[in-house]
Order: C-alpha cells, then structure tokens, then sequence
C-alpha cells in the first residue's frame, strides 16, 4: 500500500491544476503582503490596530484568521473535491486504469490509495494554509505597528484559529473522499462536482433544519409537518455539516448543536469518509474496466 501511495503521489504531483491549487494560496498571501509592505515603505499610514472578535478571537491573529481561515481556506473544498476527481478521472484519460487493474491484484488497493493520497494531500494544504496565515499576521503586525511578540489576545486567537482550522480540512478530506466515490461511478469530474453541490447542499440545509428541530424551533408548524420534524431530529446529529459545525465551535452557524459531544461528531465525520470509500471500492471493483 505505501508502494501505491508513493507512486500516487509522484503522479499527482506533476499535474497543473494540483500545482495551481498548491500554490494558490501562497501566491495570493504573498502579492497581498508585498502590496501592504510596499504601502508601508511609502509611507502611508494604516491607523491604529482593527479590532475584531468573535469566535475567532481578537488581535492581529484573530484580524488575519477572517481573511486566511474563514475567507480563502472556506474555498478548499471546491479545490479538494476537483483534485480528488481528477486523481480518479485522469486515470480513464490518460488509459491506465486498465494497466492498474491488470497489475494490482487487489482492486481495493487501487481505491484505498486514492482516498490515502486525499489524506496526505489534505494534510499538507492545511499546513499551507496555517503557515499563510501566521505569515500574513506577521506582516499585518509589522504595517501597524504591533508588537511582534505574542500578547495573550493573541495566543488567544491563535487557539482558536487551530481548533477551528483542522475539523474545517477534516470536512473537506470527507468531501473529498465523497468526490473519490463520485467520479468512481460517473467517470466524469463535473458530473460528479454537480452531485457533490447537490449532496453539500441538500446536507447543509437539513443540518439547519435538524438543528432547529432539536432546539424546538420547528414545533409550531402545522401537524402533517410534524413527522418531518421528528426525522429532522433524528437524523440532523448524524449529518456532515452539523459536525463540521460542532467541531469547529462556529456558534454562529445556523447548524450549530451544542448538544454534540466532539467525540462524537469526529466519529460521525470518520464514519462518512469511511463509508464513502467503501461506496468508491464497492463501484470499482463492480466495474467492467473495459467499459
């Protein structure tokens, strides 16, 4: 297995897009900082320190974090949804899904390589991510006037900004893995980032919904809506946004549900990536590969 993740990675990491995606949010903090030092040098003068609080905390940290965190990094399950399908779908391209098939044994493998590649790839975009943002808060400090060192507003935002960063990627690398399963079936990139829009959609919409069931909003509605509320609540714990939510602590969220225990939704978060993999493996290992 690590022979396939190895060989994965090398292939994947030759192709544009992938670069493109890598580099993306390097490349924008990077022009974004020279323009505020280059503003700096000549002279301007930014005013005193903007304050911002809220579930990301105060300080410059907290500042940067709505731009890099909540802002840019929000985009990345787009980015990873379309990686994820292009590792599968390039194999029907470039025609080397029938060489893969006849050399490893085990169509499993095949799968379970893909959906590790997404582990190890997601893994890296967050650390990307995390250092564009410590970067991008270095030089906020630096255009202000700040204290380079780190205040307790700061180390503050900065547990905050973790604590919210890693279940956001986790959600993406379940997304991702759905994505796996997607283009598994369809052999088609959009037709599979078309169904991923409709799943995150549909699931984003009854997260708020089971959310507010399960806080009482929902109890005044008519009676023959009553059965929809009670699955509502039933099933709004067990679906893919209210987890994200919960773990991320976004109290602002529509779909958050303080009830959750974290343990439980980063269980629920591993079940479904599990279980999209194995849809993913149970489609490939079903196919004709000379269709």
């Amino acid at each position: 297995m690590l022979n396939l993740l190895q060989a994965e990675i090398l292939k994947q990491r030759k192709l544009t897009f992938i670069k493109v995606v890598t580099l993306a949010p390097v490349v924008g903090v990077g022009i974004l900082s020279v323009l505020l030092i280059a503003l700096k040098l000549f002279g301007n003068d930014f005013g005193p320190v903007p304050t911002r609080t809220g579930n990301m905390g105060g300080g410059l940290i907290g500042y940067s974090s709505g731009y890099i965190l909540n802002g840019l990094a929000s985009l990345y399950s787009f980015g990873l949804v379309l990686v994820a399908g292009q590792a599968v779908n390039n194999e029907y391209n470039w025609s080397t899904i029938k060489m893969l098939a006849t050399r490893e044994p085990s169509r499993t493998r095949i799968i379970l390589s893909k959906a590790l590649f997404m582990v190890v790839y997601s893994l890296f975009i967050l650390l990307i991510f995390i250092g564009c943002w410590l970067f991008y808060a270095f030089v906020l400090k630096i255009v202000f006037n700040d204290t380079l060192g780190l205040t307790e507003q700061d180390s503050d935002a900065l547990g905050r900004g973790l604590e919210y960063i890693w279940p956001t990627f986790l959600g993406f690398l379940v997304w991702s893995l759905l994505s796996i399963a997607l283009t598994t079936r369809f052999k088609s990139v959009v037709g599979a980032f078309i169904a991923f829009i409709v799943y995150s959609t549909v699931d984003g919409l009854a997260s708020s919904l089971g959310v507010a069931a399960n806080h009482g909003q929902l109890d005044g509605l008519v009676s023959w809506l009553k059965p929809i509320v009670a699955i509502l609540k039933i099933i709004g714990p067990f679906l893919i946004n209210t987890n994200i939510t919960r773990l991320t602590n976004n109290t602002e969220s529509a779909a958050f549900l303080s009830s959750l225990a974290p343990v439980q939704s980063l269980l629920v978060l591993v079940g479904w990536g599990a279980f999209f993999t194995w849809l993913a493996v149970l489609v490939f290992n079903r196919r004709d590969i000379t269709d």
